[in-house]
């Protein structure tokens, strides 16, 4: 007998881990490139500090992605089926789509706001 795999704890607290993982790097990013006066290293168009911002946000939002993606497979696998796990599975697409958009609202003034002040 087949059964389907239901979804572990772990996914349901796996986006929100990324998250805090992007607000404290971003932070103390911030914080060192601030201090380091990366706010005056031009790198193109724009500043390095706001480079390594935007790179180390990018990076999260793809991190974020892939929970997210395995929950919505696991979800789509238990929709037809009434497994006992679906409200798990549910759950923690929820969540991890709730820390996808937290991930891209904490990052948003890193592409409209000045870094250093």
């Amino acid at each position: 007998m087949n059964r389907p795999a239901s979804p572990s704890l772990l996914l349901l607290v796996a986006g929100f881990g990324i998250w805090s993982s992007a607000f404290a790097s971003l932070y103390a990013a911030n914080a060192i490139g601030c201090a380091s006066g990366w706010q005056n290293v031009d790198v193109g168009p724009i500043s390095l500090n706001r480079l390594v911002l935007a790179v180390l946000w990018i990076g999260h939002l793809s991190a974020s992605g892939l929970p997210l993606a395995r929950c919505l497979k696991t979800w789509r696998s238990h929709a037809d089926q009434g497994h006992p796990s679906r409200f798990l599975s549910a759950s923690a697409l929820g969540a991890n789509g709730c820390a996808l958009f937290a991930t891209l609202w904490t990052g948003l003034p890193i592409v409209s706001a000045s870094a250093c002040l």
